[in-house]
């Protein structure tokens, strides 16, 4: 499909840096422009969210900053639907996505026709409509079989192995910032950088190898201290370690406040 190519940061300013075409198969997502082409491998993908309702905006162990595609056209499937779809036929096969894809748009048409029915239902109609839909399709869900893949496994879109960082409480101007920075009013999530810093200065470690977590430049919690001295050991305090996360940023009101920082481990690292 035609798309093109963007590169953060920062999210309001993003930058497009070239335009072409995009194939998402069942291992990776290739950008093909006029001035350049960029690959996002399955296998190094550590997350992926989508932008501005229809774009896509990749991380991959292997590339620093996060980058990704938006559609130059308003018509044909939207590249954040395209990554999905690939991702579902690369972790469950080619008939298991079929089944899914039709599945959705008999829901999409049952809504529609369910909104033409009740002009004026309100958001609690539609959303109870859904849940009714959910629990009919889960009465006839298909069964996945072992074996029935008809397309070769790829890696999931997080790594397997994962890190709650701990200690986000003690940083609420951090949290009040990164609101700022992403527009957000709470209880939303995102795909960022994390970096990682040794810590040994840190009067709460009881083994004096503390590892503290940035986004942004922004302090954000520590690992745990039970894998600290293990992860202190892997940083190089000369280079920067950054690490694909899950960022989850609670409203400002909420107390206690819930925000939170999950850390994608990739291959740089043995925990």
């Amino acid at each position: 499909g035609g798309g093109g190519s963007v590169s953060p940061p920062p999210p309001e300013s993003m930058t497009a840096i070239d335009s072409g075409y995009a194939v998402f198969s069942n291992h990776r997502v290739i950008f093909v422009g006029s001035k350049h082409s960029r690959e996002w491998d399955f296998s190094k993908m550590v997350g992926a969210t989508p932008y501005q309702s229809t774009g896509v905006l990749m991380a991959v162990s292997n590339r620093q900053k996060m980058s990704g595609i938006v559609p130059t056209h308003p018509s044909g499937i939207s590249p954040w639907v395209a990554f999905q779809l690939a991702q579902e036929v690369a972790n469950h096969g080619i008939d298991y996505a079929s089944t899914q894809i039709t599945q959705a748009a008999a829901d999409a048409r049952a809504q529609v026709e369910f909104l033409e029915k009740n002009f004026f239902a309100s958001r609690r109609d539609v959303e109870a409509f859904q849940r009714d839909r959910q629990r009919q399709n889960s009465r006839t869900a298909p069964q996945e079989l072992p074996g029935t893949n008809s397309s070769p496994a790829a890696a999931p879109t997080s790594s397997d192995t994962t890190i709650d960082v701990v200690g986000e409480s003690f940083h609420p101007e951090s949290m009040k910032a990164l609101r700022k920075y992403f527009r957000s009013p709470g209880n939303t999530e995102h795909i960022v950088e994390a970096e990682l810093q040794r810590d040994p200065d840190n009067p709460h470690s009881q083994s004096g190898k503390a590892v503290k977590v940035l986004i942004r430049e922004m302090p954000f919690g520590h690992i745990p201290e039970a894998i600290a001295p293990t992860v202190f050991d892997q940083i190089d305090p000369k280079e920067p370690f950054l690490l694909g996360s899950r960022l989850f940023l609670d409203k400002a009101s909420s107390t206690p406040n819930k925000s939170s920082v999950t850390l994608y481990v990739d291959s740089r690292l043995t925990i």
